[in-house]
């Protein structure tokens, strides 16, 4: 009878050692920062809306030329960006390759992008932020005609 109850209290007290050492199933999601720094990412669509300042008109057009649409973007977890020109360049003479910096901020609401010391999006609203895709929205002002415009984009990129 001793030996059984051995048994029963040693199958116990096995039972509850196997139940602590169980692993947790339910692992931390993904934040966005994983999100962003585990893809390459490429544009996929996007327009951009200004007012033409000697018209008046409001004019809308894609945000990414023909020829943009094969760059890719690399999000480094040290908060490096790497922008590659992809096989087609729109600029022949253009780098294959730019450095510049990227943040989240705003309770990982916002995204900055900046290349080679320019601003390529500056605290862009993340719409959405997944393991497939990236979707941004935002106001910005457009200097390169010589005199600011602003312009707002919507600009949704896809992971490779």
């Amino acid at each position: 009878m001793k030996k059984l109850a051995y048994l029963a209290l040693s199958g116990t007290a096995l039972l509850l050692t196997l139940a602590a050492c169980h692993k947790n199933d339910d692992p931390t999601p993904p934040s966005r920062t994983d999100y962003l720094t585990g893809h390459t990412w490429k544009p996929s669509s996007g327009t951009i809306v200004y007012t033409d300042p000697s018209t008046g008109k409001t004019i809308s057009e894609d945000a990414f030329d023909p020829c943009e649409k094969d760059n890719f973007y690399k999000f480094n977890t040290d908060k490096t960006l790497v922008a590659d020109e992809g096989a087609t360049r729109c600029d022949p003479s253009d780098p294959q390759q730019e450095t510049g910096t990227w943040a989240i901020s705003n309770g990982d609401q916002q995204l900055t992008m900046i290349l080679a010391g320019q601003a390529l999006f500056s605290n862009a609203t993340i719409k959405e932020l997944s393991a497939t895709t990236l979707h941004i929205t935002g106001t910005d002002v457009d200097t390169s005609t010589g005199s600011p415009i602003p312009t707002t984009f919507d600009a949704t990129f896809v992971a490779q």
